[in-house]
């Protein structure tokens, strides 16, 4: 994976940010967009591909990720080519799973977890696959993040037939104890989903794949849901130790990786960040980072969201996405 993204980038002579940056000033813009997008579009493919030549067996496709990773779109874009390639791809949230919040275990600081794999209901969860692999009708429950109570048979009225493919998104997407027995060999076809390259400043340093997560996620926090990106940067270790406990230790049981980093995000994302980044006082705990993420995205040119096509995995966290979410 690493080596086909640095083998196109090498092609168009884009091997570092500075020369990214003197491509833009070319007026490159929109054909290094096309050419990143075009290749996210080509590894999707690919990815559909590897599953769908499994369809002998193939029921269940199982998609993990940690948090920012873009995993919504990509399954949006997967599903479509699972269909041009006669897979009828049917929807299953782990997060309508959830037990009540009162239920909810708790961690070791006493607080409740509900990134453990024990906050789903995973007796109903097994049940309701086994089932749907057997051809029967299930009512799913739906969650209620509000109130944070679970409501059985809320939800959508489910049912695999002949070309239909479940697809599971969730944290725990990967963990081998999710569905226990459920899916028989084969039958699983598990994809993990992260931003895992990027353009280098020098022979020594290169954008860490862990801030470009934070900046979509204060983009997307404070642009889409009106959170500060101070509170964002406030609790992103919290999110981290809940990837490495939850997520990075199961990154091995994956048939396939996508890559959902794109070169020139940072210039995209940094038209929104210098802003949000400002808004965090100098006080706050969060300013430092706050400063040092201003520093970083500095080093780009600034390539306006009207670039980007609405399919763009981008597109899910600067908003203007094509799909419905």
């Amino acid at each position: 994976m690493i080596e086909d993204h640095a083998h196109w980038l090498a092609s168009m002579g884009v091997t570092s940010v500075g020369a990214f940056n003197d491509s833009c000033i070319d007026g490159q813009v929109s054909q290094l967009i096309r050419v990143a997008e075009g290749f996210h579009e080509k590894r999707i493919g690919q990815v559909a591909d590897e599953a769908t030549a499994r369809r002998d067996q193939l029921r269940i496709v199982a998609i993990a990720g940690p948090s920012s990773s873009g995993k919504t779109t990509f399954i949006k874009r997967l599903n479509l080519q699972l269909q041009i390639n006669g897979l009828q791809p049917v929807g299953l949230s782990l997060d309508d799973y959830y037990v009540h919040r009162d239920l909810t275990v708790r961690g070791s600081d006493g607080e409740r977890d509900f990134e453990a794999l024990e906050a789903l209901d995973l007796p109903l969860l097994q049940s309701h696959v086994r089932k749907l692999l057997d051809g029967q009708e299930v009512v799913t429950p739906r969650y209620d993040f509000r109130s944070g109570r679970s409501h059985p048979g809320a939800g959508p009225r489910l049912r695999l037939r002949t070309g239909d493919v479940l697809v599971l998104e969730g944290i725990h997407g990967l963990n081998p104890r999710l569905l226990g027995t459920a899916p028989g060999p084969g039958e699983l076809f598990r994809i993990f989903v992260h931003p895992a390259t990027s353009l280098p400043f020098d022979r020594l340093s290169r954008v860490s794949a862990t801030d470009l997560r934070l900046l979509r996620r204060i983009v997307r926090d404070r642009h889409g849901r009106g959170i500060g990106a101070a509170e964002t940067i406030i609790r992103w270790p919290s999110v981290q130790r809940g990837e490495f406990l939850r997520i990075f230790p199961f990154q091995g049981e994956a048939d396939v990786v996508f890559d959902s980093s794109l070169i020139y995000e940072p210039a995209v994302l940094k038209v929104y960040a210098e802003r949000y980044l400002l808004e965090v006082a100098p006080n706050h705990p969060a300013y430092p980072t706050a400063v040092r993420l201003r520093h970083l995205v500095d080093l780009f040119v600034s390539i306006y969201p009207d670039h980007v096509p609405p399919t763009s995995i981008i597109r899910e966290f600067v908003g203007g996405s094509g799909f419905e979410y």
